[in-house]
């Protein structure tokens, strides 16, 4: 990323246009609730704790062995706006959700505390992502700190709600169940040590929801101006009815999973007919889930390119709302190559000039493992003098169910870059540079490890 002056004060520009824009952007963002979309029930992605309140002294509370800080929590919401954490009582169940899993002096540190409703009031819920320590098994798993059984657990895969078994958990790869990967258990338990009843896993997939464009021939489909081959692709009807590629129809609204780095053309490993879930007719059903292949943030307009080897689709994200994970606003410099987002576009017809695709939220997924690449000329200089004239390629290989794929992730950087969600393994980088009429090279083999961040020095040779 860019560290000159004029990025570094966009950037703040962004950050701090964020703050004014975002309640206005909320409203326009699909609702996330049960039922959404596709009929089964969405569960939200973020830091959460529900369980008996094991004792308060306010600001602290204690809850499965684990204190927490609500000094700067919001209370009650809803019915309950008498709520405070001097009404608080041991045996109490409260839903807390959390900053972070990070721990600073001893508490975890809450951004809201109410009381829970609904189908799930008396169980116990834990929603983080998996640890490191103790490293994850297919019996056991650690969230928020808390060692959670899931040997004899109903476990559920969030993207399509079907059974897993823990023998079919032991076969997911490394990138599915692994630390970082977002989760959610429900549990009977009321005190540690806890067991599963149900755990879902939030897994990454490619996917691109949006109408079908005016012309393509099968078994290709064509979406945001690109071709999709659905050979291989197994297809799926309204209510699991059966579906044919020949049965499409140009404009219709459908939902693409696709192998995570192909193309072009993409290859497609599902194809279902999409719901537009009532939203109102101002707001976009056009979505894009996949890991970013480019970002170019040193000058308007700002854009990031995702799809294929090489980011066959440009999106203009200048005027986008940033947020995280669990929604709050991001800065633009956060963004990383190889980060999963998820990106609603204003529209499914590209653009006769200029950027093809404008998008109005990008929300940034958990970047898991990071490595950040340094540029040194051959005189032993960093290059950072933001000419932006350093061309990356960072080539590893991505484990999938059913066989390992090759992924090339590319950027333009001024010497400095960040590749994530990179699995543990070898993987390979080139670097080029043009600098006034000079070409200079470096290429290596870098050693990355599991969930951490990482730093790695390439020097240039002539």
């Amino acid at each position: 990323m860019s560290k000159n002056k004029p990025v570094c004060f966009s950037r703040l520009h962004v950050a701090i246009s964020l703050l004014i824009i975002i309640p206005a952007l909320v409203a326009i963002v699909p609702a996330r609730n049960a039922g959404a979309c596709d009929g089964r029930m969405e569960r939200q992605i973020g830091f959460m704790l529900q369980a008996p309140i094991d004792s308060a002294t306010c600001p602290t509370i204690t809850m499965l062995g684990l204190s927490i800080d609500t000094t700067n929590a919001i209370f009650g919401g809803g019915y309950h706006e008498s709520l405070h954490c001097d009404t608080l009582t041991a045996g109490q169940v409260v839903r807390v959700t959390l900053a972070g899993d990070t721990l600073s002096s001893g508490k975890l540190s809450a951004t809201s505390v109410s009381l829970p409703g609904g189908w799930d009031q008396g169980n116990v819920l834990v929603s983080g992502p998996i640890q490191a320590s103790p490293a994850p098994t297919t019996t056991s798993v650690s969230i928020l700190g808390l060692p959670i059984t899931i040997g004899p657990a109903t476990i559920l895969q969030s993207t399509d709600d079907e059974p897993l078994t823990p023998e079919a958990l032991a076969a997911l790869t490394p990138v599915q169940l692994a630390e970082g990967q977002f989760a959610n258990v429900v549990s009977a338990s009321t005190a540690p040590p806890l067991t599963a009843d149900s755990l879902f896993l939030h897994l990454r997939q490619t996917k691109v929801m949006a109408p079908l464009d005016s012309a393509f021939t099968c078994p290709d489909i064509s979406v945001l101006g690109q071709t999709i081959s659905t050979s291989s692709a197994h297809f799926e009807g309204k209510d699991g009815g059966t579906l044919a590629c020949t049965d499409l129809q140009p404009g219709q609204l459908v939902n693409v999973t696709l192998q995570d780095q192909t193309g072009p053309p993409l290859l497609a490993t599902e194809v279902e007919l999409g719901r537009s879930c009532g939203l109102r007719r101002d707001v976009s059903v056009v979505k894009v889930t996949a890991p970013l292949n480019s970002i170019s943030i040193s000058a308007l307009p700002y854009t990031v390119s995702v799809l294929g080897s090489t980011g066959v689709i440009t999106v203009d994200i200048s005027n986008a709302a940033l947020v995280g994970e669990d929604w709050q606003p991001i800065a633009l410099g956060q963004l990383m190559v190889g980060q999963f987002v998820e990106m609603m576009l204003s529209s499914n017809v590209p653009a006769t000039s200029g950027v093809p695709f404008n998008a109005y939220v990008l929300r940034s997924m958990d970047p898991g493992t990071v490595v950040d690449f340094h540029v040194f000329d051959r005189h032993g200089r960093e290059v950072n003098d933001g000419s932006n004239d350093v061309s990356a390629a960072v080539t590893f290989t991505r484990p999938g169910k059913k066989a390992s794929r090759t992924v090339a992730l590319r950027t333009t950087s001024n010497g400095k870059f960040s590749v994530a969600n990179m699995p543990k393994g070898q993987a390979k980088v080139v670097v080029k540079r043009v600098n006034s009429g000079k070409k200079s090279k470096a290429a290596s083999t870098v050693k990355v490890a599991r969930k951490t961040t990482q730093d790695f020095r390439l020097t240039l040779s002539h």
